[in-house]
Formats: C-alpha cells, sequence, structure tokens
C-alpha cells in the first residue's frame, strides 16, 4: 500500500515537472509562413538579412543563457525541498531514502551548472546537498538503531 502510494507521488511529482517544463516554451504556431517570409526576405535584400541573422544569433544566446539560469534555480529548489521533506519524512519508512537520493541529485546538478556556467555558488542548491547528506545519515541512524540511543543520551 505504502509503494502504491510512493508510486504515485513520483508520477504526479514527474507530471508536475513536465507541465512546468512546457510553460517555458512558446506554441510555434504558423511556422511554414514564417519561413516563407523569411524566404522573400532573403531574396530581397541580402545584407538586411546578414544582419537580422547575427541579432536573432545573439538573441538566441541570451535565451538559452536565461533558460539555463532558470533550469539552475529550479533545480535548486527541487533540491531543497525534497532534501527538506526527506529530513522530516525519514521515520515513516526507508522509501523516503529516494526523496533523498532525488534531492541530493537535483542539488549537485544545480550546484554543478551553477560553478560550471556562471562562477557562482547556488546556496540554495548547497544547502539542499548538506541536507540530502544529513537525511542519508538519518535514515542510516534510524535503521541501525543508533538514533534512540542518542537520543536517550541528549535527553537523560
Amino acid at each position: 500500500m505504502l509503494l502504491a502510494a510512493f508510486g504515485i507521488l513520483v508520477v504526479t511529482f514527474l507530471w508536475v515537472a513536465q507541465l512546468l517544463g512546457l510553460f517555458g516554451h512558446e506554441p510555434q504556431s504558423g511556422g511554414a509562413l514564417v519561413a516563407d517570409e523569411e524566404e522573400t526576405a532573403a531574396q530581397r535584400d541580402e545584407p538586411a538579412l546578414q544582419q537580422v541573422v547575427g541579432t536573432e544569433v545573439e538573441g538566441a544566446r541570451e535565451e538559452e543563457e536565461s533558460g539555463r539560469g532558470q533550469a539552475v534555480i529550479l533545480g535548486a529548489n527541487y533540491g531543497l525541498v525534497l532534501s527538506i521533506l526527506a529530513c522530516i519524512l525519514f521515520a515513516v519508512s526507508t522509501l523516503m531514502l529516494m526523496l533523498s537520493v532525488a534531492g541530493i541529485g537535483y542539488s549537485a546538478r544545480a550546484l554543478y551548472q551553477g560553478i560550471r556556467y556562471y562562477r557562482l555558488v547556488v546556496y540554495r542548491a548547497l544547502i539542499g546537498l548538506v541536507l540530502g547528506i544529513l537525511s542519508v545519515g538519518l535514515h542510516y541512524l534510524e535503521l541501525s538503531g543508533l538514533l534512540a540511543e542518542m537520543l536517550e543520551q541528549l535527553i537523560g
């Protein structure tokens, strides 16, 4: 029963992530009409077309750069949320270890992309990575029985 519920949670999460990805893309209706207009413009003035193509390439680079930045931010947010949930829900089941793994994966990828492309540390991703690793440690302590002993020593 718990496995089925977790499966539904994962499928829902993937569905929502796919929907969020669709909002970032503009619909491409009328593509043939735009292509025909570009061909006639190419036949009319070649130098003007070269100038337009140059600005389109620059615009495409800027869009790619902003899209990459949004992906880093979304990955860091996903990693942070999943890692927080993994830390809170570690005692529910060992299946919650999958939340830890997903949180670590999203956070590590966002941290890597932030450092590689922007030369900066994404602190949300760093905190998500640390919390994900901490939740793996909590799972280990819970399964080995050491967590109860540590809490007994701390409390009394």
